[in-house]
């Protein structure tokens, strides 16, 4: 059990160490809420999040997403998502209204007290009241890659994931332009509620100003 926590901790620090550049730094906090409701193959979730920025004096983004998903057969699941975002966004006064609307894949595969589990997501998000020279809608393909380890005889399990943004419409060339690193624990309370402790770095590239970020974050689900 020990062993498996430094290998995690080591793995998060290689990671941070290699992601090191120009980019400018910051840290921040996500925290958010999920409501679950299952119907025979379906579900469908409400998710409340919200983010901080500038060292966590500042909230980047309040959102709140709605996804409604279908199984199609065990490993396979389909699904769409519409999120409502607050952005304060630079060089923009106050808050920007965004929407986001998505299409989703997602597959898991258990191997023992092993799970690998991967998404492929598709999305277009408008921004509003932006300038005419600002690329609007925006397309990306988000593709994560996660691996979660089941604790034996224990109801909480460690997991990390990788993620990529690759944009479609930049003017200057489709390319990737965020990149995510995740390693976290959650804990199953009972039935309904799980909690999930986890960090984060979050790189943004090809951009005027990229910015690399270190996240802390609660997630919070309820289920029914």
């Amino acid at each position: 059990m020990k062993r498996e926590r430094v290998l995690f901790l080591l793995l998060f620090i290689l990671t941070a160490y290699y992601s090191a550049d120009a980019q400018s730094n910051d840290f921040g906090i996500w925290n958010n809420i999920t409501i679950n409701k299952s119907v025979k193959k379906w579900n469908f979730a409400v998710i409340n999040e919200l983010r901080t920025k500038n060292q966590t004096s500042d909230l980047e983004m309040e959102s709140f997403d709605f996804l409604p998903s279908y199984k199609l057969f065990k490993p396979l699941t389909v699904g769409a998502v519409y999120q409502y975002i607050n952005w304060r966004n630079s060089g923009i006064k106050g808050f920007q209204h965004r929407h986001l609307f998505g299409l989703f894949m997602t597959g898991k595969k258990s191997y023992g007290n092993f799970s690998l589990a991967v998404r492929e997501r598709f999305q277009t998000l408008y921004k509003e009241d932006v300038p005419e020279t600002e690329t609007n809608p925006v397309w990306t393909w988000r593709n994560r890659g996660k691996v979660i380890w089941n604790i034996p005889n224990s109801s909480m399990n460690l997991s990390g994931y990788v993620e990529t943004f690759y944009q479609f419409n930049k003017p200057e060339g489709n390319k990737f332009n965020l990149f995510r690193y995740s390693l976290g624990t959650g804990y199953k309370i009972n039935q309904n509620h799980y909690v999930e402790f986890f960090g984060l770095i979050y790189r943004s590239v090809h951009i005027e100003s990229p910015v690399r970020r270190f996240i802390l974050g609660l997630n919070y689900s309820y289920s029914f």
